[in-house]
């Protein structure tokens, strides 16, 4: 593996970082947040006096986890899944950029479907979608690579059913429940990432 294979697998877990950071810096600054129930779009949303720290943390985001899925596919090398894996993570980055740039117009308990708000939600499905697609191919992909075999499957596996379950039950969540729901989805996510990025290392020798 090449030093700019690892500078790609490397934007996987960097992307989950950057995302961190700006979830945790725009918490910091936006009064009035509630990490139980307010998902994170709440942070961006207008009104909000920093709404820029959260969408510029979406979009590095976004852009990062493409590089990421090119990296994947670069590690793979061979066979038809990991085209599946690299299809899943640009529609995972795209989607997850295009929420940083159409903010959600936000409301406790509600959203307004301005066009703005109803792109900002059609793409973060999307992101969930691709996400998921991923996950699911990287599982016959993986699997074709001896050195990385059992733990690359296993944790895809582990974290698409855990992602698509999170997904599933997410609408009947308490609302209050909400935005802790979906920051643990994101923590299994970018955890799935994270160890997706060092089992590829390893599995090329790094």
């Amino acid at each position: 593996m090449n030093r700019g294979d690892r500078y790609l697998l490397g934007c996987g877990p960097a992307a989950g970082a950057v995302l961190v950071i700006a979830v945790a810096w725009a918490s910091a600054v936006t009064p009035g947040i509630n990490q139980s129930s307010d998902t994170i779009s709440r942070l961006a949303a207008p009104g909000q006096p920093h709404p820029w720290i959260l969408r510029t943390g979406l979009v590095l985001c976004g852009v990062l986890s493409v590089a990421f899925g090119v990296g994947v596919l670069r590690a793979q090398r061979r066979g038809v899944f990991r085209w599946g894996a690299l299809a899943g993570l640009v529609m995972f980055g795209v989607s997850t950029a295009i929420t940083g740039l159409a903010r959600d117009y936000a409301v406790r308990g509600r959203s307004e479907m301005g066009w703005e708000g109803a792109v900002h939600n059609l793409f973060a499905r999307v992101a969930i979608y691709g996400i998921l697609a991923a996950m699911a191919a990287l599982v016959p992909a993986a699997a074709g690579r001896r050195p990385a075999r059992v733990p690359a499957v296993v944790f895809s596996a582990v974290a698409l059913v855990l992602v698509a379950a999170t997904s599933l039950f997410y609408p009947g969540v308490p609302p209050f429940f909400r935005g802790l729901v979906q920051r643990l989805a994101l923590l299994i996510v970018f955890a799935w990432i994270a160890a997706t990025a060092v089992i590829a290392r390893r599995a090329a020798g790094r």
